[in-house]
Formats: C-alpha cells, sequence, structure tokens
C-alpha cells in the first residue's frame, strides 16, 4: 500500500469510527451493533396504501404466484402460494392460510395468519378493528412457521364491550420475528389486553424474537408464556395500564434472552420480563 493508499485508509478508518461515537454499541457477540436499527419508526405517515386505488371485487386469492395490487378491497382470503397483496386497502380484514404470502404497504383493520408458513407483513397500517391487529394461529391441524412483521404501524382499535384486543396474539408458532413496529392502542379500556400476547395455545411458541419495537399503552406492553423467547432493544412507552410485563405460569425470565429494553420517556432501562411473573388482573 502506497502513501495515498494508506492516508485514505487511515481517513475512512477515522470517519467510521467517528460516526459510531453515538450512534454504535458492542453487541453481544462483540461486534458492533447501531443503537437505532430501524429505518423509520412506523406511523400513519410511512404505512399502509398510497395513491389512487382501483376498486376490485376480489374475495378469494386462489392462483398460486397472484399479484394484487394498487387495489382497493372489501375483505380478502388468501388461500394460494407465493401471494403478494402489495399498495393495497382493505376495508375488512385479511386472512391468511397460503404459504409464502407475502403483505406489504397494506392498510387494513386486521390480520389473520393461520396454520400458513413463511408469511411476512410490512410496512402496514392495522388500526380500527374490532379483533386483534394481527393474530398468528396453529389452529388448522398445522404448525404455523417462519413468521415476520416488520415495520407495520397497529393501533387504534375499536373493541365492542365484552371483547378483548391484542396488537399481535399469537397461538402457536415455530419462528416468529416482530421487529421495528410500532403498538399503539390508545387510551387504555378494560378491553385492551397487550401489545404483544403470546399464548401457549396449539403446540405453544417457539423461536420468537420481539425486538425495536415501540410498545405503547394498553393492559400490558406483553404477555407471554414462551420460553426462550428474545426480548430486545424494545422502548416501552404510554402507560401499560397493568405494568409492561405478564408472564405465565409455563415461563420464568431465566427462560427468557432480555437486554437492552428501555423506558422511552426517561431513557432508562426498562425491566422488562426480568422480575417475577406479575398477576393478571383477577388471579389471587
Amino acid at each position: 500500500m502506497d502513501a495515498l493508499e494508506l492516508v485514505i485508509a487511515g481517513a475512512l478508518a477515522a470517519t467510521l469510527a467517528a460516526s459510531c461515537l453515538t450512534g454504535c454499541s458492542d453487541d453481544a457477540d462483540g461486534g458492533t451493533a447501531k443503537e437505532a436499527p430501524c429505518d423509520v419508526r412506523p406511523s400513519a405517515d410511512n404505512t399502509g396504501a398510497t395513491g389512487d386505488l382501483r376498486r376490485d371485487s376480489t374475495a378469494v386469492v386462489e392462483e398460486d404466484g397472484a399479484t394484487l395490487e394498487d387495489v382497493h378491497l372489501g375483505s380478502v382470503e388468501v388461500r394460494a402460494d407465493d401471494v403478494t397483496l402489495r399498495n393495497v386497502r382493505v376495508d375488512g380484514n385479511i386472512l391468511v392460510t397460503g404459504d409464502g404470502v407475502t403483505i406489504d404497504h397494506v392498510s387494513t383493520t386486521g390480520i389473520a395468519i393461520s396454520s400458513a408458513s413463511k408469511a411476512e407483513v410490512r410496512y402496514s397500517n392495522i388500526g380500527g378493528g374490532a379483533e386483534d391487529g394481527i393474530h398468528v394461529t396453529s389452529d388448522r391441524g398445522r404448525l404455523a412457521t417462519d413468521i415476520t412483521l416488520s415495520y407495520n404501524f397497529v393501533h387504534s382499535p375499536e373493541v365492542p364491550p365484552g371483547g378483548h384486543y391484542d396488537g399481535t396474539q399469537v397461538r402457536g408458532v415455530d419462528g416468529l420475528l416482530v421487529t421495528c413496529s410500532t403498538y399503539d392502542a390508545g387510551p387504555y379500556e378494560s378491553t385492551h389486553n397487550a401489545a404483544i400476547y403470546l399464548e401457549d395455545a396449539n403446540g405453544g411458541d417457539a423461536n420468537v424474537a420481539i425486538e425495536h419495537n415501540w410498545l405503547l399503552g394498553s393492559g400490558f406492553s406483553v404477555m407471554l408464556d414462551a420460553p426462550g423467547t428474545r426480548l430486545i432493544g424494545n422502548r416501552v412507552a404510554g402507560d401499560p395500564h397493568w405494568g409492561t410485563c405478564y408472564l405465565g405460569p409455563g415461563t420464568t425470565p431465566d427462560a427468557l434472552t432480555i437486554r437492552d429494553n428501555v423506558d422511552e420517556a426517561t431513557g432508562d432501562p426498562d425491566p422488562l420480563c426480568t422480575a417475577s411473573p406479575s398477576a393478571a388482573p383477577g388471579d389471587s
């Protein structure tokens, strides 16, 4: 390496080092990780469908590999595999039973993923529904697997009396990543359960990571009964009515991976699920 190359290399190294003085920290593996790994904080301004959308009467998608794009639907069930919904507004709910389904920049009241694999929901605006924002379940005799929920804005439910609402409820999954998403149920109501609820049902929940989300308000920030879950880099905000965490009877803090969760208002570390299991409302 000649003198000029040494100067350029040194300047590049200095620039990279300076850029990490306030924006990077060592990760658990000794490398370098950004403190704010999400490109944006999901909101109504950067998620969901946009532009002029064509009205479409499709209610069921049964063609493998189909793409619905730039359309406005009533409600839709995706039964086929490798289907993409992109820049779509849905007045009602979306039900996914096919594999390899991608939901990208979609506006809807709710999404249910039932015994499907390799489903991805991203940059979607999910609000105003009477039921869960996103419901992942293994209710058709097959375990849901490899589900990714990223950069979604899940918010503002309209739940009737006697109902209950979770931003995301999971009842049986193997492989789930929930990341870089905003959960905001609004002012607390008795129908609000949790921003994210991992329930021990339909085979249980394994290989779950809840990382770098904004968890605002609700009854609890998280409720879970899923040993092995990773809770990393989440920001707790608003006023969780009962507390930030409820652990079910099958899960203790030492069965979880927990680090870098913070109270957004103060910037202080938040003891998200690091204490003993909390009591749920009505427990004695």
